[in-house]
């Protein structure tokens, strides 16, 4: 078997099922850029599942982070009966649960939006006032 590392690419990918295929030879595809950094694709991404004629996203939470998620698992639907779809439309939930999975490694979960955590540095503070009308009051 073969191991090869692309270069970046250049389109978004679209059959990430197929690349083997085309090479004409049994292959181990590695990726950059995917997931965690790199990400080895060979035939199939993970967290793929088939359920009921249709695929899904299904991935379990980490153990130590059951209780901040409240949840043992991910699962969204994909909309497609297309396995090579399917790999291609689960890139974005495996990101995305990645970053979910850093945020609360480092503390940061769940997310606060910009004007919450305004207003908890106001009522921090001890003032009523936000700090968006604090800084405001200040300009001139």
């Amino acid at each position: 078997m073969d191991l090869i590392e692309s270069l970046p690419l250049r389109q978004p990918l679209r059959n990430a099922a197929e690349i083997p295929n085309s090479l004409g030879r049994q292959v181990f595809l590695i990726l950059p850029g995917y997931t965690e950094g790199i990400h080895a694709v060979f035939g199939r991404m993970p967290y793929v599942q088939l359920w009921k004629g249709s695929y899904r996203f299904r991935r379990r939470v980490p153990d130590p982070l059951v209780g901040v998620f409240g949840k043992r698992e991910w699962v969204q639907a994909l909309g497609t009966k297309n396995r090579a779809e399917a790999n291609r439309l689960v890139i974005p939930h495996i990101e995305g649960t990645n970053e979910d999975i850093r945020d609360a490694e480092h503390g940061n979960w769940p997310r606060i939006d910009d004007e919450r955590l305004s207003d908890i540095a106001a009522q921090w503070c001890g003032s009523g006032t936000s700090t968006s009308k604090l800084i405001g009051s200040n300009s001139r």
